[in-house]
């Protein structure tokens, strides 16, 4: 959708239209829909509203569907004969307003229409834009492509954001079930499906080389990206990019405290004397000013002894050499990542602490059979050791899931079992009541040998046969055999 400050480019007076790409501020105008909507309700007319505002679709780049009022997302169901009147019922406003512009409306039109310039040409060029617009529209085979464009457009677009969105999530290296029902919320609001969307993030991840934390659960794959959390390796790029930056901070620390140790070495260097030694021959320099000289006897007499020369001199005078200022610094080193270190064994102790808590009333949820509580709370158990590498606490809770899962697998299999049980019970009395002791013997007997049968349900079963053997007994007791058929006794 255009924005403000978006129009189109030409003359007016000669000054340059803003284009797009090249905004200006923008007055106080309003806004065109967003998105761009079919707010006719007929092709006969269009709505009271349009000369509010909704004109502005008319700026619209690179969308003739907006231009004409239309709406793309819905471009299949366009018709070329709706074109045509779109185009028809535009033009016949656009016309009106050039009209009323040339016949002392001037002003007011332009206010309106002609953008922050008040630019007539802008106006006069909007029947044009009309007709570049039905042109691009003027088939159904027209239609069909401008419809897949702009929808391929839309979609880049979408997955363009998602994509921003998950990198943003993958900042600490995993994806929470949390995370990926947002990202499927937002692409929903952007148009896409929820297959298109899980393609793309599985994708990524792929790319990535993701790891669940768990087993992901579902037959959508929709479901299963939100089902688990999902760990991650940082890009490659990114690990050299850190690497890059922790050696060039290193590498100015080391140039900071070497010309700091080099200023502090020049400032305690004793000043060279300019006294010409007595045995020298060399005469002085002409731009050196000769002191005079005391009497010798003087000199010796102010002269300490060299011992107290020596002990008088600061400590800094002592330099440092350059094995001991490279100690120093691996000792800072060392001493950074002893403390790096004490950090993470901290907060893995933590970690193991709260999983250590919470461990008793995983067990308890386990016994209680609430299978679906056991499975959430060992997922962020599992993240959290997973975290910390605490592998002794990864399979504790891997070992609680699993029991879980087994026993959710089971009670599953023995609900479809006891379906299947009921299922034939209920077939055996249906036999037995509608009189066919035959197929109901038959299929009991079958039914009775299985061992897992549930004992009240074999009772049914049991309960069932007896009668219908019962009914048989007494039809045959009372039946005449006569030429080969059965037939009822007579009664005398």
């Amino acid at each position: 959708m255009s924005k403000k400050g978006d129009y189109l480019e030409g003359r007016d007076g000669g000054r340059r239209l803003p284009a797009s790409g090249r905004p200006i501020p923008a007055p106080d105008l309003p806004l065109p829909p967003e998105p761009v909507t079919v707010r006719v309700a007929s092709v006969e007319q269009l709505p009271a509203s349009f000369d509010d505002g909704e004109w502005r679709t008319i700026l619209t780049k690179n969308d003739p569907f907006a231009v004409l009022f239309l709406d793309a997302e819905n471009w299949r169901s366009l018709t070329v004969d709706m074109v045509k009147r779109h185009h028809e019922l535009l033009s016949t406003f656009w016309k009106k307003k050039l009209m009323a512009m040339r016949s002392g409306s001037r002003s007011q039109i332009l206010r309106k229409y002609g953008g922050p310039d008040q630019s007539e040409y802008l106006v006069e060029s909007f029947p044009q834009i009309l007709n570049d617009a039905y042109e691009e529209l003027a088939s159904e085979e027209k239609i069909r492509a401008a419809g897949v464009r702009l929808e391929r457009l839309r979609t880049d677009a979408a997955l363009a954001e998602i994509a921003r969105r998950l990198e943003f999530f993958l900042v600490d290296g995993e994806l929470t079930p949390l995370e990926a029902r947002s990202l499927f919320q937002e692409s929903a609001r952007l148009g896409l499906t929820d297959q298109v969307t899980a393609q793309f993030i599985a994708a990524k991840l792929t790319e990535r080389a993701a790891q669940p934390m768990a087993r992901p659960r579902g037959t959508l794959l929709k479901d299963q990206l939100c089902s688990v959390t999902w760990s991650v390796s940082p890009p490659v790029h990114t690990i050299t990019w850190k690497v890059i930056a922790v050696l060039a901070f290193a590498f100015a620390v080391v140039v900071v405290i070497a010309l700091l140790l080099m200023g502090a070495l020049r400032d305690s260097a004793p000043a060279p004397s300019r006294r010409i030694p007595a045995n020298s021959t060399t005469e002085p320099l002409l731009t050196e000013k000769i002191q005079p000289q005391p009497p010798a006897g003087v000199l010796e007499r102010a002269a300490p002894p060299p011992a107290a020369a020596r002990s008088s001199l600061p400590p800094d005078a002592d330099s440092k050499s350059e094995a001991d200022l490279q100690a120093e610094r691996d000792a800072g080193a060392a001493e950074m990542q002893r403390k790096s270190v004490s950090d993470e064994r901290e907060a893995a102790k933590a970690a193991h602490v709260e999983i250590e808590r919470s461990l008793p009333a995983l067990r308890d949820r386990l016994a209680e059979n609430r299978l679906d509580d056991v499975e959430t709370e060992s997922e962020r158990l599992m993240t959290l050791a997973a975290r910390h590498a605490l592998t002794d606490d990864i399979t504790t809770v891997r070992e609680i899931a699993s029991a879980a899962r087994e026993r959710k697998v089971d009670e599953k299999v023995e609900q479809e079992r006891r379906a299947r049980y009921v299922a034939a019970s209920s077939q055996i009395k249906q036999l037995t009541d509608s009189g066919k002791y035959p197929e109901a013997i038959s299929l009991s007997t079958e039914v009775l040998k299985d061992p897992l049968l549930p004992a009240d349900l074999r009772e049914q079963i049991l309960e069932s046969q007896n009668k219908a053997r019962t009914d048989l007994k007494r039809i045959m007791s009372s039946a005449v055999v006569k030429g080969g058929e059965v037939k009822p006794a007579k009664k005398h």
